[in-house]
């Protein structure tokens, strides 16, 4: 079972708010001069995310992927989105389908105070992991909940070789 100081560990903003940003080595970099990636979309990438739906980002490993998830997280926090409902995880240290039922349904089932947001970071990592989604889904527990995962195509690369 994946710990509650785990889980708030990589969810600063629960504790710090917006001032997380100031501490994300990622953020951090991004807003530096040295910078070379510019999310120029990010507003409207924003304005088409919708409650009860499910967006899938894929790509190669390093390409922004969870900078733009921090990103929005940023400016969800900039347009007075409640940080207990924002909710982030990256499954680079656990590999069960049960863990990750575990976390989202203890996430979805405290009263939000409006749209959820659950970004799942690097979920190819779990087997069985859009079973879980899927469930939480046809339940009806994502109605009300934005839901973004992102996952690296490198095992795919990897099988076509």
């Amino acid at each position: 079972m994946v710990s509650i100081e785990k889980i708030a560990s990589m969810n600063p903003w629960w504790s710090k708010g917006s001032d997380f940003a100031g501490l994300d080595s990622d953020l951090l970099a991004y807003n530096s001069e040295r910078s070379v990636i510019k999310f120029e979309r990010l507003p409207s990438f924003y304005s088409v995310l919708k409650p009860g739906m499910i967006y899938l980002l894929k790509g190669p490993r390093r390409v922004g992927k969870t900078l733009l998830l921090k990103l929005l997280i940023k400016k969800l926090l900039d347009e007075n989105v409640q940080q207990e409902d924002i909710f982030y995880f990256s499954f680079d240290t656990i590999t069960t389908s049960k863990e990750l039922d575990n976390m989202l349904r203890d996430f979805l089932s405290k009263p939000p105070a409006g749209i959820k947001y659950i970004m799942l970071d690097e979920v190819q990592s779990v087997n069985g992991w859009e079973n879980v989604v899927k469930a939480l889904y046809d339940a009806g527990m994502l109605a009300n909940a934005v839901t973004i995962a992102t996952g690296s195509i490198a095992h795919l690369l990897k099988q076509e070789m």
